[in-house]
């Protein structure tokens, strides 16, 4: 393949995968929004924090009684979460603390198990344990997850619930927590945590008293959510798939969003199947039950979340998620009430896809297991189906060979010997174009010289040329094609190994965790200044050097000194625009540089042997 090719195919690919795809990706999901496709902007005003306040009546009810009859509110005194009893419930895959005030979860810590592999802090040696409540200060004015939204029913978000708790015998541990009476509305929150599972059930009832009420707002109804946001804030450099987003099955169609502090609300109304909020390897899912589905989901960054922890860099804002349900008019003594299941788990596939079977969702939602690789590179989902049926390679060698490690060598040799047909084609056309404009250099050198003032006239006489000596001069392009048609396998590669939570906390040689930097030498807290490295990462290293000699094979015929000069320092580039990726994909990538290293050396010198255009013919007698 022709040198000048290849450096604008890497360059190209570097410049649209960093540069171009995320800002045409973004683009195309504002226009779709702008569309009208049932998205809606929400107003930019922050609904305020939900504070005691005396419950709206209908003025114009019958049955409401006069206003100086109406039962009153009696200012109480803010609480402090820290003032208010909390319950600890051990799920053997997670440790979620329950307070009493608001009767919301202050803490869910997920637990290593045989799904989900502990992870070690590199600098202090201890064992991270993720917790999907971020532990932020305890502010007045800080949601919570599974709070209440709308009128009526936000006041009971800062009052102090009595709790009963039961033990059943199948490991279910069962909590009801019951409000005080306020304005003749008393609510009732239960959960049902599951022995051995991420599925946790959530009952609300509230029960109206003697005087008709509206339960939630007009337009938005009311509701629960994910609020506060999601896991605790961590720095560290933003990489691809590592942004917290906001996803939802809306009407049969997954959708995605991703919120800057200052960004305003954003809603889908109608069809709403299930919300999550994720990041790379974890979710919270909120199912409703589809006897009471919701009417829509909200995503909004609120600024009252922004404690100071917010404000290092690289750390994503407090994405807040609530799904809402149409307002209910309760007469005197009716009660409604809200279904939920929520499943606050790693984005395993296997896992959700069982799920999916067993909890109950509306017609039109998606499986829950779309939620992994739901989002791919550049937008590109067609790429999805690629990603699974690598990860269903990754899980079955991982079984033969008992490391994820060893797992992702196996599967580079695989997809290699399974493409070794259309590589070794695109090596071999590629030598050949090369050895036949080698033979025949000295013709055009000439011809560059004689018609060095007269361009037109020497691409005739070089296209002459090339028909005299049975010469294809596109021939350099033979070597391109098989490789634009590998990128797919590539992309869905980087996509699954650099979102799979299977490898997360795996290690293999002296790696301590794939899908981590390699960190062969820590620093020991010092950071290299200008790049901010902490620690020697030595896989981005070999991936760049076995690049290089890859890269010098496949355009060892090549003189321009230009372009040497390029694709030399490219594989220096690539060490600083790769070097924390993920060590599983740094594992993979040299590996298939080794091997195409050992292939082009073999392909080549098979062509020398066995081409025999080489050694006679009209291209060797002109080249005498």
């Amino acid at each position: 393949m022709d040198k000048r090719w290849i450096t604008f195919f890497l360059v190209f690919t570097v410049a649209y995968f960093f540069l171009i795809a995320p800002i045409l990706n973004r683009r195309a999901m504002e226009k779709r929004e702008a569309a009208g496709d049932q998205t809606v902007e929400v107003a930019a005003a922050e609904t305020p924090a939900a504070t005691p306040s005396p419950t709206p009546r209908e003025a114009d009810s019958p049955e409401a009684p006069p206003t100086d009859a109406a039962p009153e509110t009696s200012e109480r005194p803010a609480v402090s979460m820290d003032e208010v009893p909390a319950e600890l419930v051990e799920t053997g895959v997670a440790t979620i603390v329950v307070s009493r005030l608001g009767a919301v979860p202050i803490s869910w810590k997920l637990q290593p198990t045989d799904h989900l592999a502990p992870v070690v802090d590199f600098d202090s040696g201890t064992t991270y344990v993720v917790n999907l409540v971020p532990q932020v200060p305890h502010t007045p004015e800080r949601e919570y997850p599974l709070q209440f939204t709308g009128r009526t029913v936000d006041k009971f978000n800062r009052e102090v619930f009595d709790l009963e708790r039961t033990d059943h015998d199948d490991g279910t541990v069962e909590l009801k927590f019951t409000s005080p009476t306020i304005d003749d509305i008393r609510v009732v929150k239960t959960y049902r945590f599951q022995k051995n599972s991420y599925v946790t059930d959530l009952t609300v009832e509230v029960t109206n008293g003697q005087y008709r009420t509206r339960i939630g707002d007009a337009e938005e109804g009311w509701g629960i959510g994910w609020q506060g946001g999601f896991m605790q804030p961590r720095p560290g450099t933003r990489q691809f798939f590592d942004e917290m987003l906001g996803t939802a099955s809306v009407g049969g169609e997954l959708r995605h969003k991703s919120l800057d502090a200052d960004d305003d609300p954003v809603s889908y109304p109608n069809d709403i199947g299930w919300a999550a909020i994720e990041k790379k390897y974890f979710t919270s899912i909120l199912v409703p039950a589809p006897e009471n589905p919701a009417s829509m989901v909200l995503y909004a960054v609120r600024r009252r979340n922004m404690t100071p922890e917010y404000d290092v860099k690289g750390v994503d804002p407090p994405l807040s998620m609530t799904l809402h349900h149409p307002q209910a008019m309760l007469e005197p003594g009716e009660s409604t009430a809200l279904s939920y299941k929520i499943i606050a788990t790693p984005k395993n596939f296997n896992d959700l896809k069982s799920l999916s079977g067993t909890v109950p969702m509306a017609d039109h939602a998606l499986p829950l297991s779309d939620i992994v690789f739901g989002k791919m590179i550049w937008g590109q989902n067609w790429l999805r189906p690629i990603a699974l049926l690598l990860l269903w390679a990754l899980h079955l060698f991982e079984r033969l060979v008992g490391n994820w490690g060893m797992a992702i060598i196996v599967l580079v040799l695989v997809v290699k010997i399974l493409l070794y047909p259309l590589s070794h084609w695109a090596i071999k056309a590629q030598a050949k174009t090369m050895a036949e404009q080698q033979r025949i250099k000295p013709l055009l050198d000439k011809l560059n010289e004689k018609y060095k003032d007269d361009p037109s006239k020497k691409s005739q006489e070089m296209m002459k040329l090339y028909r005299e000596h049975g010469i294809n001069p596109l021939g350099a392009m033979r070597g391109c094609l098989p490789m634009v048609l590998q990128m797919p396998i590539f992309f869905a590669l980087y996509a699954l190994l650099a979102q799979a939570v299977e490898i997360r906390g795996q290690s293999f040689l002296w790696i301590h965790d794939l899908a981590q930097p390699d960190r062969l030498i820590p620093f020991g807290g010092f950071v290299l200044p200008i790049v901010g490295w902490t620690a020697l990462n030595i896989l981005p290293i070999l991936m760049a050097v076995t690049q290089y000699f890859t890269s010098k094979l496949m355009t060892s015929n090549v003189s321009d000194p230009t372009q040497r000069q390029i694709m030399a320092l490219m594989p220096i580039f690539f060490v600083f625009i790769l070097y924390n990726m993920p060590a599983g994909l740094m594992l993979y990538w040299t590996v298939q540089n080794i091997w195409q290293i050992g292939h082009t050396v073999l392909t080549k010198r098979y062509v020398a042997m066995h081409d025999t255009s080489s050694a006679g013919g009209p291209a060797a007698d002109a080249t005498a």
